[in-house]
């Protein structure tokens, strides 16, 4: 008889589990998967810690931006409103390639720095200097 206890605990543990595991999410799941699969390779497979995830960070995001559109005094919520407060989270990528276009050009304004260095020294070299070398 302790048997069946044991095994009757164990079980109810084991449905208390997957009772925890049933997570509520803010949208549903399927959609989420969906969108996701739009920009993933044929046969690629999403692990369910990863759907639940992407889920709860759409929420976040769009937790925030409501709450930066929220911010203004008005009693409606339009377009542009909207543009506004999704704008920091979109121009990431604009960033980037400035960033990427300002290093290269740095880049480019030390190589002509070397240039002028190596032509200084070819052509204003002095005697002394001819010595050291």
């Amino acid at each position: 008889m302790a048997k069946r206890v044991g095994k009757k605990a164990v079980k109810k543990a084991e449905k208390k589990e997957a009772e925890a595991e049933k997570v509520v999410l803010p949208f549903p799941n399927s959609v989420v998967v969906r969108l996701m699969r739009k920009h993933l390779d044929p046969g690629k497979q999403i692990k369910k810690r990863v759907k639940i995830e992407m889920n709860r960070w759409l929420a976040e995001m769009l937790a925030k931006v409501t709450e930066e559109m929220n911010k203004l005094p008005y009693t409606y919520v339009d377009y542009a409103m909207f543009k506004d407060a999704v704008a920091k989270y979109t121009k990431f990528e604009e960033i980037a390639e400035e960033r990427q276009r300002l290093l290269e050009y740095v880049a480019k304004i030390k190589s002509d720095c070397e240039f002028m260095e190596r032509e200084i020294k070819r052509k204003y070299q002095s005697p002394e200097d001819e010595l050291l070398e």
